[in-house]
């Protein structure tokens, strides 16, 4: 009898508790609330440039899950996100001058 190979995703629900404020690498994020949260990269070179926008948390949670287990989910304090903000800021108010 002939066999064939086929794939079969599945998907689960996960629950898990996340920090406010947190970072993996060199992108930093605020919950919002429990549906938005507010991203931060600061980074500026030839191939990165600095960003701030809102996105859904249902977007990425699959991810931050992840990176929960790995611990490569770090958590911050406010402050540290706050001059991370400012920092990027400074960075896009720069390209319009």
């Amino acid at each position: 009898m002939e066999t064939i190979k086929i794939k079969a995703r599945t998907y689960s629900e996960n629950e898990f508790e996340i920090p406010k404020y947190f970072k993996i690498a060199h992108h930093f994020y605020m919950i919002l609330d429990d549906n938005n949260y507010l991203f931060v990269k600061s980074n500026l070179d030839e191939f990165f440039y600095p960003e701030i926008s809102i996105g859904k948390n249902e977007a990425f949670a699959s991810r931050w899950f992840q990176y929960v287990k790995s611990q490569d989910l770090i958590a911050i304090s406010e402050q540290e996100f706050k001059d991370e903000y400012t920092k990027a800021n400074v960075l896009l108010l720069n390209f319009l001058n």
